[in-house]
């Protein structure tokens, strides 16, 4: 099927999920995407992969079913413990265009508890339900060009040269121009019928299989983009919010 001419936007949702014990707000985002995405028009498929581990290999089978088992044009990773807005990720789709990757700027699961002591100083009026809002943590989350530090706030997608993989969109030719040039290791995953994979992710010493991914990517000349507009959900200890145009809003005083 993955031979098939793609003749339009569509994407496979893919899910590593090592304990198989998906988050509530994973579960709701997906059922409203699916749903938003059927009124939109564009074609939706789901592939969850259980128990695989190192994270890396879930990945490379998730993109080899997404090549072989589906037309669709883009795969969208999304971790099983990120909740997100729907509506921001559909526009963030109808902006990608033909960018090989987009990735959504999300926090980790941590709290920046010294820009919620600087918001409330500069802010002492501030609603305290607000605060969950303005506490992510995005240290180590993204890259951009040349190590820059101002990351620009807004509906726009922006050049970044990495970010995490846990809601990231990636087109089928960004995949077959890897495929090309990339060097890749090919195996079988025994658990999945055999399922021959490529590696594609591979963590290398110092750095994830999500930013080494990235570097690929862009080594090998294709597009990578940041979605800074998507308020995110990434689920620990308690639900860490990512909000940026949020914390945008506020002056933080050094």
């Amino acid at each position: 099927m993955g031979a098939n001419k793609v003749e339009k936007f569509s994407i496979c949702v893919a899910t590593p999920s090592l304990r198989a014990m998906a988050t509530t707000v994973y579960v709701q985002s997906i059922l409203e995407l699916q749903a938003k995405c059927h009124s939109k028009g564009f074609e939706f498929e789901i592939k969850i992969v259980n128990g695989i581990s190192p994270i890396d290999h879930a990945r490379n089978l998730l993109v080899s079913m997404f090549l072989n088992q589906t037309n669709c044009s883009h795969i969208f990773f999304i971790d099983d413990d990120m909740g997100f807005n729907v509506d921001e990720v559909i526009s963030m789709f109808e902006r990608a265009n033909d960018a090989d990757v987009v990735g959504v700027i999300y926090p980790r699961r941590k709290i920046d508890w010294s820009r919620i002591k600087k918001t409330v100083l500069a802010n002492p009026d501030i609603d305290p339900a607000h605060l969950a809002h303005l506490g992510g943590n995005y240290d180590g989350m993204f890259v951009m060009p040349n190590n820059g530090t101002t990351l620009p706030i807004g509906r726009e997608l922006t050049p970044i040269d990495a970010v995490g993989t846990g809601l990231m969109l990636i087109s089928r030719s960004c995949f077959e121009r890897l495929r090309k040039v990339g060097n890749l290791t090919s195996y079988y995953v025994s658990e999945y019928g055999g399922l021959l994979c490529e590696s594609f992710f591979q963590s290398k010493p110092g750095l994830g299989e999500d930013l080494a991914f990235c570097k690929s990517v862009i080594s090998n000349g294709g597009t990578l983009l940041g979605a800074t507009n998507v308020t995110v959900i990434h689920t620990g200890l308690h639900e860490y919010i990512g909000d940026l145009p949020g914390i945008a809003q506020y002056k933080y005083p050094d």
